[in-house]
């Protein structure tokens, strides 16, 4: 179950009999609500005063508490943290957007004594109150104290007239679950912490407030994020030194000598290229390729064992990282996490989407998490929904996988439990950033059409009718398959819109970046981590493949306003009745009703998966060579189709990427 209740009162003996009634409220109620001794941003703020704390509560009003001590002392408590509030407003450039201290103390309330247990009831909806006009400066002020902090540039205290706005210039507060992560003080001898979320769920945004801090206070550290995705790794380059910079870290950025920020690979000639690359550079020992290793588990295997017999055989032991940080951890296996655990000093912190680790998971068992986010602020809750329904199949009669109660829970639903059990009706609470939309505004639009590029135009002029406000980098579009027709029709598709619309675009797959002010245009590889406000998802046909309902389900999931679902009408799209039908339902009730599979079911399901996640397409096999590689996907179905011809379903991995490597240089030449 999801706590509502955070506190962070190292200073005082415990909760206090009212928090708890405090606590239970938030609970009961779902409302975020935080208690704190001092302001948390920067994790510097100490009083010599410890007799009270401060109770936050968006739209309320901030309450200082005194429990004992001198009233005197109490009220210069007060009088110092609005100071230092004042402060960070300051440095943090929101003063100007909220005024000063004067403009905004009268959202301050302070309690001389600890209301009794019974009345916070009556002070939520009584003297905490709070008109709506003051909303989003008391959201601006909470995110001061907890150090969830904002971009200056575009926060505003007056509310966007426009749903796009609205949502896009949210003000975002850190959840509990997202607080614990960011300020729980962990054993020093638990050496990695792993955190689990639904994509959405801001684990990046974790990763980089953590990675700012241990920047900042371990002066002597070395620092590597990685993930397995290029484009990922360029947008987490980009977007590190925007973070520093929002967030006033006035020490400059030493890349390749105290951060790292790259793919996991690498390639030969450039040892700061990959965190795999830099690791065989540090300790001395051999980088190998794919065509040397076979498969990047191989290669991970062989450099633990080469490192583990460094350190046995020298007196003192050398790390090539002080911290590490792994995104989307779901794109490796262990072999990768214990090479990392190897080389790292101190830490490593691996975080990952709980949903596809379960969906990739032959037991649920073996999700284990420190830290679990089953809140989704990226994606409107109806949105997600179906595209997990998609993904797993739920609305078909045969399904793909299967969640049990407490696995949906953990996922972040509400589950009613139905007809003697055998009906789920799953639910997801509403989300803070969507509160200004309506419940009945249109999150996902499904379309069958045989001209994707006309039918993609059609629909992004309504879009500009719409939200007239909507600019290039709004959108972000998507081809799920991995068939030919993507390298021809996503050229196609990015000229129309520089004809139609004046845009500028950027074919993702062959630039490998996150490209600003252009429409993205990118197959399925080059998305992860990546959200726009509208998504367009282009498939062929709907196909019955656990790889590609993982891909579909990601992928519709990377918008925060609405998800367009392209399919190529066709007699075997595999768009049936029954996914529409749950579609309509989804958008209409804001649940899903699923029936739950019979034992017999079950068994079939896990048996048919577990037969899938043992034989691994020669499709797949052909791809992740040619990622790993980066030979151009449009080549994919040429070297597929060589490969077919010489049986590469009886070749070993390395005997297979040899070939096509070899075969992609004649290509060349």
């Amino acid at each position: 179950m999801a706590e509502y209740f955070f506190h962070k009162l190292d200073q005082l003996k415990g909760q206090t009999a009212f928090l708890k009634v405090v606590q239970d409220f938030a609970n009961d109620n779902k409302k975020q609500i935080y208690a704190i001794a001092s302001p948390l941003t920067d994790n510097k703020y100490r009083y010599q005063y410890n007799g009270g704390y401060i109770l936050l509560v968006p739209k309320r009003k901030i309450a200082f508490v005194r429990i004992d001590g001198d009233i005197e002392d109490f009220n210069e408590y007060v009088d110092d943290v609005l100071d230092d509030i004042a402060s960070l407003a300051d440095k943090y450039q929101f003063k100007e957007i909220i005024g000063r201290r004067r403009k905004w103390e009268r959202m301050i309330e302070r309690f001389e004594n600890e209301p009794q247990c019974s009345n916070f009831e009556s002070l939520y909806s009584g003297d905490l109150v709070l008109g709506h006009d003051d909303f989003r400066t008391l959201d601006i002020l909470i995110s001061l104290f907890i150090g969830s902090i904002n971009d200056a540039t575009k926060v505003t205290t007056e509310e966007p007239d426009n749903i796009l706005d609205k949502v896009k210039k949210k003000i975002q507060l850190f959840d509990t679950d997202q607080s614990r992560f960011i300020y729980d003080e962990l054993p020093s001898e638990q050496k990695v912490i792993r955190i689990q979320g639904l994509s959405g769920t801001g684990k990046t945004e974790l990763l980089l407030h953590k990675l700012k801090d241990l920047y900042l206070q371990d002066k002597g550290s070395k620092i590597c994020i990685t993930c397995h995705n290029k484009v990922l790794a360029d947008s987490l380059s980009k977007r590190i030194p925007r973070f520093f910079d929002f967030m006033k870290v006035e020490k400059q950025i030493e890349w390749n000598k105290r951060l790292w920020c790259n793919n996991a690979w690498g390639r030969a000639g450039d040892e700061n290229s990959g965190a795999f690359r830099y690791i065989c550079y540090y300790y001395e020992i051999p980088f190998l390729s794919l065509r040397e290793a076979g498969s990047f588990k191989r290669a991970c295997e062989i450099a633990t064992k080469k490192i583990l017999a460094k350190r046995e055989a020298e007196e003192e032991f050398s790390y090539a990282f002080t911290f590490m940080f792994v995104d989307e951890s779901q794109d490796f296996d262990s072999s990768f996490f214990k090479l990392c655990e190897l080389v790292t000093e101190k830490r490593v912190y691996i975080a990952g989407d709980i949903f596809q680790s379960i969906f990739d998971s032959q037991v649920d068992a073996n999700i284990k998490s420190d830290y679990l986010l089953s809140r989704c602020y990226r994606t409107d809750p109806k949105t997600l929904m179906f595209a997990q329904g998609l993904g797993m199949g739920l609305f078909e009669a045969q399904k793909l996988w299967w969640l049990e109660e407490d696995m949906w829970k953990l996922c972040g639903y509400n589950v009613q439990v139905k007809g003697n059990g055998m009906i789920f009706e799953l639910s997801r609470e509403p989300i803070r950033r969507f509160e200004d939309v309506s419940s009945d505004f249109d999150s996902l639009k499904i379309f069958k059409t045989s001209k994707i590029v006309g039918t993609i135009l059609t629909l992004v002029a309504k879009l500009k009718e719409e939200f007239p406000n909507i600019l290039p980098s709004d959108i972000g579009i998507i081809y799920i398959d991995n068939d030919d027709y993507v390298y021809e029709s996503a050229p196609k598709l990015g000229a129309a819109f520089q004809k139609s619309f004046g845009w500028e675009y950027n074919l993702a797959h062959e630039s490998k970046i996150d490209a600003p002010e252009t429409v993205f245009i990118s197959n399925r590889n080059n998305v992860k981590g990546l959200e726009f406000p509208f998504v367009f998802c282009i498939t062929k046909s709907i196909v019955r493949d656990y790889s590609y309902r993982n891909t579909i389900y990601t992928m519709l999931s990377r918008s925060f306003l609405r998800s367009y679902l392209i399919v190529e009408q066709t007699e075997n799209d595999g768009l049936t009745e029954e996914i529409i039908e749950g579609a309509k339902n989804i958008m209409q009730e804001k649940s899903m009703t699923i029936m739950v599979p019979s034992t017999e079911e079950k068994l079939k399901i896990r048996h048919e998966f577990s037969i899938a996640s043992r034989q691994k397409s020669l499709r797949d096999r052909v791809e992740d060579i040619m990622k790993a590689n980066s030979i151009p996907l449009s080549r994919f179905e040429s070297l597929l189709s060589m490969v077919s011809l010489l049986g590469g379903n009886q070749k070993s991995d390395s005997t297979l990427a040899e070939f096509i490597i070899n075969t992609n240089k004649a290509m060349n030449e």
